[in-house]
């Protein structure tokens, strides 16, 4: 059992662990100062266990099912890539999946924004980007600076005779192979695509805890 399981559970029989218990078990967590994220993985780690439980015939029902789990989006922390580890990325990139995440870096747009990205929706006159496929449903509009003009401008060259602005099907797998590559940009760190920010000054990149 989790060593921060034992004081609370290890004499209790199973029957008797109940979701006002667990209720209990968290407020005690919380007067102690332990993090909600910490007790969420207590939490998991239990519910891990009881289903073992039901699997062997000593319980019917996983009471930690019954429990809500807290949120963690308070634990997102965003901080600045640094120069060396936006070079590692793009260094990490094929050659067809590099402009995607450049024009990520630059615009902020999510995956599912930039493959389903079409012409119509690129302004050259205005200079910006027509969001319509977010994820609050509302249409937004993406300012285009000097490196996402270039890059775009390019692309159009080329595809111009094709609706979307990424028309090949095979960047879900070329992005798949990029990304196992750059976790080994640090140890701690996973990349997530979707969470890539940049305005036009300064690359982030949002890192879960």
């Amino acid at each position: 059992m989790h060593a921060n399981l034992i004081p609370y559970f290890s004499e209790l029989e199973i029957a008797k662990i109940t979701p006002l218990l667990l209720e209990w078990f968290i407020a005690k967590r919380l007067d102690d100062g332990v993090k909600k994220s910490t007790i969420n993985r207590n939490l998991a780690c239990l519910r891990k266990m009881l289903n073992k439980a039901i699997d062997w015939d000593y319980l019917r029902e996983n009471p930690v099912k019954k429990v809500k789990l807290f949120s963690e989006k308070e634990y997102i922390k965003e901080r600045v890539l640094t120069a060396e580890e936006e070079e590692k990325l793009l260094n990490a990139c094929s050659e067809h999946i590099k402009p995607v995440i450049i024009i990520a870096l630059h615009s902020g747009l999510r995956f599912g924004e930039l493959i389903s990205l079409q012409w119509k929706n690129i302004s050259f006159e205005n200079i910006q980007i027509k969001v319509e496929k977010t994820i609050s449903g509302k249409t937004r509009y993406v300012p285009i600076n000097k490196t996402l003009l270039k890059i775009l401008k390019s692309l159009h060259n080329k595809n111009d005779n094709n609706e979307f602005v990424f028309p090949f099907k095979s960047i879900k797998t070329a992005f798949k192979i990029m990304k196992k590559s750059i976790i080994n940009m640090t140890r701690s760190e996973l990349v997530y695509f979707q969470k890539i920010r940049k305005d036009e000054n300064i690359n982030t990149i949002v890192q879960s805890y």
